[in-house]
């Protein structure tokens, strides 16, 4: 009877460690269903941050059109305002020059 208590005894704790690894390989399998949640939702978050990023890009080249057109106008004033000046100056360099 020796022999076979130790064989029973074998078996059982061959049948714990067995259980023990089930029980470990179902937290890992829990750990890896989160892991896959957690990854699908980080993968939603940038996919909505390159659509941000889109229009924060498309916004940029609006401003930067819209300061080129400014700037345009603003030069074309000044050689205006300028050309004015100049004709001015020439009048009263005229009237100066007659008084």
């Amino acid at each position: 009877m020796g022999n076979d208590d130790l064989v029973i005894r074998v078996l059982r704790d061959l049948q714990d460690r067995v259980g023990d690894l089930q029980d470990r390989v179902g937290d890992l399998q829990d750990n890896v269903g989160e892991l896959r949640v957690e990854t699908r939702a980080n993968t939603s978050a940038i996919t909505d941050m390159g659509g941000r990023l889109d229009v924060v890009e498309e916004t940029l080249k609006d401003v930067a059109g819209q300061q080129l057109m400014l700037t345009k106008y603003v030069k074309h004033s000044i050689g205006r305002h300028e050309r004015a000046i100049e004709g001015l100056d020439d009048r009263v360099t005229r009237l100066e020059d007659e008084a």
